[in-house]
């Protein structure tokens, strides 16, 4: 580092005006330093995520997320929501459109959390549920042609909530790889 670089960077640790904000510093092209009131993140750049298609019955290896994710087509058991846990979600089959996809966040990404009645922007679902800021560019989505169906690990989609009506559903798990 320069002497330059690092008074810029110790620039970032003081409030400006008492506010702390995020502030982000490209050092070089090839890292990203991220300041939040008393975090400091250094992370490489790294391409774009990649999508991946997600074929129903077979484990998905996400190696970006360190984990794995399994979706299986099943009848609906009656005990369905005994299972349901951060890394294990239930969905309606019939309201799933198109082939499974697995990818990361995107800017403008929207859904409906389950619960809510309208949609909510994901960046602000996951500043609500104070997911770690420097982690949430790597957190998947489950997403079929419908829109996002899971934020993996944290909470399904309205539209796709397991209803009286169902017939058949999907359930979704996530193993650490």
């Amino acid at each position: 580092l320069t002497f330059q670089e690092t008074d810029r960077i110790l620039s970032m640790l003081a409030p400006a005006h008492g506010h702390h904000r995020t502030q982000r510093y490209l050092w070089r092209q090839m890292v990203e330093i991220a300041v939040a009131q008393t975090e400091v993140a250094f992370s490489r750049l790294r391409p774009a995520l990649p999508t991946r298609v997600l074929t129903i019955g077979k484990r998905c290896p996400v190696p970006e997320a360190g984990i794995a994710i399994t979706v299986v087509r099943r009848e609906q058991p009656p005990n369905w929501r005994d299972s349901v846990t951060a890394n294990s979600q239930w969905a309606d089959a019939q309201a799933v459109r198109g082939h499974l996809r697995v990818r990361f966040p995107l800017p403008g990404d929207r859904f409906q959390p389950l619960g809510m009645t309208g949609f909510k922007k994901l960046s602000d679902f996951l500043i609500d549920l104070k997911a770690p800021w420097h982690g949430r560019k790597h957190i998947p989505l489950l997403e079929c042609d419908n829109g996002i169906i899971w934020v993996c690990g944290y909470r399904l989609d309205e539209r796709f909530k397991i209803k009286p009506t169902t017939k058949e559903a999907l359930h979704m798990q996530i193993e650490l790889l």
